[in-house]
C-alpha cells in the first residue's frame, strides 16, 4: 500500500516531539554556518549578527532538514480584539518568529483568518452559501494543514556576553539584564491559550562553555522566578572563532511547560 501523502516525515515529527533532538539540529545548523564564516576568514562571526538574520539562518537550515518553516506566523488564540466585537486585523495580532510543521506543504491553520474569512461571508447577499463554501474548504479531510495545536512555535532571542555597541566590540555591560528579560516570550507562549507544543530559543554567546552552560540554566531559573512556563532546558555549545571575546554559541532551548 503506498505511504499516505498526508502522513508526516516520521523523523521530523520525532525532532518536533523532542526538545534534545530539536537542540541537537539547530546546533548543526549554527555550526555549518560557522564553519563557513571561518572558511571564509569572516571579520564578523554569528555572535555580531543582528536577531533577523540569525533566523533566516535557523530558517534555512530547518528548510534543509525537510522541516516545514514559516516565520513571522500570527498567534492563534486572540479571536477578538480588545474591545470585542471585532476580530483583530493580521498587523494587529502578535506574530510568533517561526512556526514549524513535519513538511513544507503542512503550513499551519490560521484559525482567527478562518473566521475573519466567515465573518465577511455573512455579510453578503450569499452569505450562507458563501459561508457553506468556506466551512467545505476548512472541513475537507483531504486539505493539508497542521492544526496550531500540533505546530511547534519558536520565538528566538539572543544576549551576548560580549558584543557590538555602537559599532565597537565591547564588554556587554547589560548582560544579565538582558539575560533576565530574554525570557518575556515564554509568557506569550503560554497565554495564547492554542498554543501547546513550543519553546524560547537562546541563543548566547559567551566566552567558554561554562558559562554558556551556568547562565543557561540561570537564565531558566529565571523565567521560572518570575512565573513563565519554562521547562528543563536543552542546552549545546557551538564552537566559534573568538573576534570580539566570545567563543561560544550556546544553544539554549527552554520548551514550554505543559
Amino acid at each position: 500500500m503506498p505511504e499516505d501523502a498526508n502522513q508526516p516525515d516520521n523523523d521530523n515529527a520525532d525532532t518536533l516531539a523532542s526538545p534534545s533532538l530539536l537542540a541537537d539540529l539547530l546546533a548543526r545548523i549554527l555550526a555549518d554556518r560557522e564553519a563557513e564564516l571561518a572558511s571564509e576568514q569572516a571579520v564578523r562571526g554569528l555572535d555580531a549578527m543582528d536577531e533577523l538574520p540569525l533566523h533566516r539562518v535557523l530558517a534555512e537550515g530547518l528548510e534543509g532538514a525537510k522541516l516545514g518553516v514559516f516565520p513571522e506566523f500570527p498567534y492563534p488564540g486572540r479571536v477578538w480584539d480588545d474591545e470585542g466585537g471585532r476580530r483583530p486585523g493580521r498587523n494587529a495580532r502578535d506574530r510568533c518568529d517561526l512556526v514549524l510543521t513535519p513538511s513544507a506543504d503542512l503550513p499551519p491553520a490560521d484559525p482567527v483568518a478562518t473566521l475573519r474569512e466567515r465573518d465577511e461571508a455573512d455579510r453578503t447577499l450569499f452569505g450562507s452559501h458563501v459561508r457553506e463554501a468556506i466551512e467545505r474548504e476548512h472541513t475537507d479531510p483531504g486539505r493539508r494543514w497542521t492544526d496550531p495545536a500540533e505546530a511547534y512555535w519558536l520565538e528566538v532571542k539572543t544576549v551576548g556576553q560580549f558584543a557590538f555597541r555602537a559599532g565597537a566590540p565591547d564588554a556587554n555591560r547589560a548582560y544579565s539584564t538582558e539575560l533576565v528579560a530574554a525570557g518575556e516570550d515564554l509568557g506569550k507562549l503560554g497565554a495564547d491559550g492554542v498554543i501547546s507544543r513550543g519553546a524560547l530559543l537562546l541563543l548566547l554567546f559567551a566566552a567558554d562553555e561554562e558559562t554558556v552552560r551556568h547562565d543557561g540554566v540561570r537564565f531558566v531559573h529565571a523565567c521560572l522566578d518570575r512565573g513563565l512556563p519554562a521547562g528543563s532546558p536543552a542546552i549545546r555549545c557551538v564552537p566559534i572563532v573568538e573576534r570580539i571575546g566570545n567563543t561560544c554559541c550556546g544553544v539554549v532551548l527552554a520548551p514550554l511547560r505543559a
